[in-house]
């Protein structure tokens, strides 16, 4: 059996002039482990691309196609996916990158060992996910759409500010503090927490310059701890084993960077938190393959987590859970893969965003 890996930023696809951040960072870091992974199961070559600008390519064990050219990419990416038997699309969900890749595999006749585009379509917008989840029963945050300055008239007047956002018809759950993101974001990228209204003025210039927030969305603030859970389906798409959660190490910069994780999450109920995060997969059809669910333990309800997302795709968090047992896990991802409980080790995993693991 051929599969095709691609990643985005690392595979020759990344338009702007340089590959560099935490998208590259987190590209490169689940490639080099997912191809590693494939490789060791009996009857698969693995093949993928990589960037020609990235330097040599880093993989002994599969059959790697350098790309000149972000411009030549579209080309080699839609051959790919045709002559291999299967494809795993790994892409940011930021302007529909990951949904686009999905569909043209699908355009192909081709095989994804991941989501569907309408399981990726769902969960990258995280308005539509958000009010999905709610109407499934699945405790999330309120979302609402955001709208700059540019719309709403900022004039840096705080009652004329809240007598907008009372006009908008703001849920009363929107109240600072709140975050601000892109609808579509991945890797962290753009994210603000906002304290108060005098801190949304000051950042209101830098809101308005980014193009990642040119369709962004705000939720309350809840404080607690970031925590995420691997799920894995079989090729068939039914769930086979939700994984333990894994501590979100983010910046406190009010930025929310991810930095990293643990693994298992220490101190929290794994229970509900696994049941939230099956609970949330359930609410969308169409997963395949790995999925990574992020949710928040409040503090002043532990015992009550709450979605924040869904990432139809590879996770960072793949790389510190292949640690943490002796079996492969990309192994679950094939038709007809192994479906048996998976074996985890005593004992915990940390990791960095560029891949980087220590075991103890």
């Amino acid at each position: 059996m051929r599969v095709f890996i691609s990643e985005l930023t690392c595979g020759g696809g990344w338009p702007e002039p340089e590959i560099s951040g935490s998208l590259a960072r987190e590209g490169r870091a689940m490639l080099c482990a997912i191809v590693a992974d494939f490789a060791r199961v009996d009857g698969v070559r693995v093949t993928t691309t990589w960037d020609a600008r990235l330097g040599t390519q880093p993989f002994d064990c599969a059959h790697t196609i350098v790309v000149d050219s972000p411009d030549d990419e579209p080309a080699v990416f839609r051959e790919l996916a045709q002559v291999c038997d299967a494809t795993l699309v790994i892409a940011p969900e930021t302007d529909n990158l990951l949904v686009d890749r999905c569909r043209l595999v699908e355009g192909t006749w081709g095989r994804l060992l991941g989501p569907g585009s309408l399981a990726v379509e769902i969960g990258t917008d995280k308005q539509r996910l958000a009010s999905r989840l709610q109407k499934n029963g699945v405790a999330t945050i309120p979302t609402c759409n955001f709208q700059s300055s540019r719309l709403i008239g900022l004039d840096r007047d705080k009652a004329a500010l809240m007598k907008r956002m009372r006009r908008m018809n703001f849920p009363p759950a929107l109240q600072f503090p709140l975050v601000i993101k892109p609808c579509d974001g991945a890797g962290s990228q753009s994210i603000y927490l906002v304290r108060d209204h005098d801190q949304l003025l000051q950042l209101d210039a830098a809101i308005d310059a980014d193009p990642l927030l040119e369709s962004a969305i705000w939720q309350p603030f809840v404080a607690g701890r970031a925590v995420s859970v691997g799920v894995m389906y079989s090729y068939e798409g039914e769930i086979i084993e939700v994984f333990p959660p894994a501590e979100q190490v983010l910046s406190d910069d009010g930025r929310f960077r991810y930095l990293g994780g643990v693994i298992p999450a220490r101190g929290v109920d794994l229970t509900s938190i696994q049941h939230a995060a099956r609970a949330a997969c359930e609410a969308v059809p169409g997963l395949r393959g790995f999925v990574g669910v992020d949710l928040i333990v409040p503090d002043a309800n532990p015992d009550q987590p709450v979605v924040v997302e869904i990432n139809p795709r590879l996770t960072t968090s793949y790389i510190g859970y292949r640690r943490l047992t002796d079996e492969n896990l990309a192994e679950r991802m094939l038709p007809g893969g192994n479906s048996r409980p998976i074996v985890w080790r005593e004992g915990c995993v940390s990791f960095d965003a560029a891949g980087d693991v220590r075991s103890s």
